[in-house]
C-alpha cells in the first residue's frame, strides 16, 4: 500500500539519505518550512515513523536523582526495538558531548577576554602609579608629601588586587582548558 504511493515514488532515496545525514550531522530537526524535507517528514508518516507515532511507542525516563536515562521503545520486531534504543542512547550522548564542549568552550573564551581585561588594567594601573611617582618627582620617601604616599599606597594596593583577580582568572581559565581536553578526549 505505502509503496504504491505517489509520495513513496516521488522520494530519491539518495536525496533523503543525504538530507538525513545534513540533519543529523548539525543536530538539527527536519523542517516543514523546506519541501524536500516536508516530503520526507510525509513519507516518514507514511510508514508510521513521523514524531508522533514513534512518542507512542518510546519512552525516556531518567533514572532517580542520576545522570543514567531508562530508554524503552516497543515494536513488534525485538531487532528494532534495541536499534532504535541503541541509537538514541548514542545520540544522547553525541548531543550532550558536542553541548559540553560548546559550554565548555564558550567559558574558556569569556574567560580568556576577562583575563585580557584584567591585564589591561594592570597595565593601567602599573602606569599610573609610575606617573603618580614621577610626578612627585622622586621616589625618595623623605620628600614624599604624605598626601602622596597615601595615592601611592592606594594604586599599590589596588595593582595587588587586579593581579590576584588575574590569577583567580588564569586558574579557572587552566581548569577549563584541562576539563575541555579531557572531554573532547572521551
Amino acid at each position: 500500500k505505502q509503496i504504491e504511493s505517489d509520495l513513496y515514488k516521488a522520494v530519491n532515496r539518495d536525496t533523503a539519505i543525504r538530507i538525513l545525514q545534513e540533519t543529523i550531522m548539525n543536530n538539527k530537526l527536519l523542517s516543514s518550512d523546506t519541501d524536500k524535507e516536508k516530503a520526507l517528514i510525509e513519507y516518514f508518516r507514511l510508514f508510521g515513523y513521523d514524531y508522533e507515532t514513534l512518542k507512542t511507542f518510546l519512552l525516556i525516563e531518567r533514572v532517580g536523582r542520576t545522570d543514567y536515562l531508562n530508554i524503552s521503545f516497543w515494536s513488534v520486531n525485538p531487532n528494532l526495538s534495541a536499534l532504535v534504543v541503541n541509537a538514541l542512547g548514542q545520540e544522547f550522548l553525541n548531543y550532550y558531548k558536542n553541548l559540553s564542549s560548546q559550554r565548555t568552550g564558550e567559558n574558556a573564551e569569556g574567560i580568556r577576554k576577562m583575563v585580557t581585561a584584567q591585564q589591561n588594567r594592570i597595565d593601567s594601573l602599573g602606569k599610573q602609579l609610575y606617573n603618580e611617582k614621577v610626578k612627585q618627582g622622586s621616589i625618595d620617601p623623605i620628600s614624599l608629601s604624605t598626601s602622596a604616599m597615601e595615592t601611592v599606597k592606594e594604586l599599590e594596593t589596588r595593582l595587588a588586587e587586579e593581579k590576584s583577580k588575574q590569577n583567580e582568572h588564569l586558574n579557572r581559565k587552566q581548569y577549563l582548558t584541562e576539563r575541555l581536553n579531557t572531554l573532547e578526549g572521551s
